[in-house]
Formats: C-alpha cells, sequence, structure tokens
C-alpha cells in the first residue's frame, strides 16, 4: 500500500489492536525486517502494521522468494505480543491464514482454503502465504513478526513461469480488478478477531477453523520430515502436532509444522 492509501485503510479497519499503527511505505527489502528494525528500536507498539508496494527481498518459508510485481499484492508484516508458550507458537502463523483466507470469503465470495502450515489456496492455486518469526522469544517484551503475503491485482501473465500453474490471484479468481484498500482493511479486521483468540487461549476455536477450511483433507500427501519422506492420506489436523496421516502401511501419525508438503493427489 502506498502513502496514499493509507488514510484509506485505517477508516475501514476499525479494528481493536492489529492496525492501530499503520505505516505505509514504497518500496522496502522486506516487511518483516522493517517491522523488527522498527520494533528493536521501540517504535513498533503492538499491532503496528507495516504495508509495502514493493519489497526487494521479500522471502517465504524455508527461504523461498516471493514474488510480487510492484503495486499488485498485499505485502504486510504485524507487530504481534502474545504471552503463549513454545508449543502455541504454530497458532501465530495459523491466524495469519485463516485472517486472509476470511477476507477472501466474506469479501469477495471466493472458496479459499487453507493448506497447512501456512498457505491459503482457491482450487489448490496458491493464493497467500504467511510467515511468522518469533523474536525474543521467552524474554520480557517478546514479540513475533507475522508477514502475510496476499495476490491482488496479479495477472497471470505476470507470474513466473515456475508459479504459472500453481498461484492465482483475487482478481484472476474474481474476474475482474479488485480494490486491495478493501482487501487490506478487511484482512486486518479478521486477523484482528482471530489475534483476540490466540491471546485470550481460544485454540480449540482455531484448531476448528483449521480443520473445516483444510484444503489437505482428504488427500494423498508426501512429507520430508527430518531427512525421511512419508506418503499418506491426510485425515486430521491438529494445530500443534501438525498433519496427521494414514501412511501405506496402515499406520497413523502426526507431523509437525516444520514439514515440507508435497501434494499428490
Amino acid at each position: 500500500m502506498s502513502a496514499q492509501t493509507e488514510p484509506n485503510i485505517a477508516p475501514l479497519a476499525d479494528t481493536k489492536v492489529i492496525g492501530r499503527k499503520l505505516i505505509a511505505l514504497d518500496t522496502v527489502n522486506s516487511t518483516n525486517d522493517y517491522a523488527s528494525a522498527l520494533a528493536l528500536e521501540g517504535g513498533a507498539p503492538e499491532g503496528t502494521v507495516i504495508f509495502a508496494e514493493e519489497q526487494i527481498s521479500g522471502r517465504g518459508r524455508f527461504g523461498h522468494a516471493w514474488h510480487a510485481p510492484r503495486g499488485t499484492s498485499i505485502l504486510m508484516s504485524a507487530v504481534l505480543t502474545p504471552e503463549i508458550t513454545p508449543e502455541q507458537i504454530p497458532a501465530v502463523t495459523a491466524i495469519g491464514a485463516l485472517a486472509v483466507m476470511d477476507m477472501t470469503r466474506a469479501e469477495f465470495g471466493l472458496d479459499a482454503m487453507v493448506r497447512w502450515p501456512n498457505d491459503v489456496v482457491i482450487n489448490h492455486l496458491k493464493l497467500a502465504g504467511v510467515m511468522a518469526r518469533a523474536e525474543r522469544f521467552g524474554r520480557p517484551g517478546q514479540r513475533f513478526i507475522l508477514g502475510i503475503g496476499v495476490n491482488v491485482n496479479l495477472e497471470r501473465r505476470q507470474l513466473p513461469a515456475e508459479f504459472a500453474e500453481t498461484a492465482t490471484s483475487l482478481s484472476i479468481e474474481a474476474g475482474r480488478e479488485v480494490s486491495r484498500e478493501r482487501a487490506a482493511s478487511a484482512l486486518l479486521r479478521r486477523l484482528d478477531y482471530w489475534y483476540d483468540r490466540l491471546k485470550s487461549g481460544r485454540f480449540d476455536e482455531i484448531e476448528h477453523h483449521l480443520r473445516k477450511y483444510s484444503s489437505l483433507s482428504g488427500r494423498t500427501v508426501t512429507l520430508q520430515c527430518r531427512g525421511r519422506e512419508h506418503t499418506g492420506a491426510v485425515i486430521g489436523l491438529s494445530l500443534f502436532q501438525g498433519i496427521h496421516l494414514r501412511l501405506s502401511d496402515y499406520s497413523t501419525g502426526y507431523f509437525p509444522e516444520s514439514v515440507t508438503t508435497l501434494i499428490s493427489k
């Protein structure tokens, strides 16, 4: 979001915590890095949100580059300070994914789903990615930087060849250009809702929605975990334990958030 759009977002968001301080930038290396540095200086209280028109060095999970041509996407990071335990950290990523999914469904009527642990998809095509980074965890003033990237008015011709068959955008799915300000405001509202649930310890509600809107339910996937591959049918999902698989030998097991998920069918 450019600086001139910032006044249009704040009144529409109407949130309690998320977006209480909004900063809209032109070009940054990474909104996550900018938010982290600002927080370190004491200039980013809880709920601060950084928007950018363009990221030069945006990164997703496992260091993968995030491709977003200038002015086509929502590129944002939020500073969060929940008091949670190490076991509850996956919930931070989860609320980001749920917020994007809710926004997509409510504002644009599109059947978005969550692809555990950090993607939002429509018809199994990636619409958005979420990445949470823990900083000062376990110490006074612990915080998380929650980065979210959503493809908004990204045309299919703008997708790199390696993503042409696996990614999509709001405009592609809606069949028209959409308002980034409207999408951003709705995203802040939904993130505010889910952040309140996180801080209130309502993890059962978070997990319920992850299960209800999981894009992996019933699918066969291959997981790379601790140097080994495991293939099986997804039979469940746990917020803290990960994907529940029935393996080829009919045994079952949970695989944690840190695994790489490869969709088989």
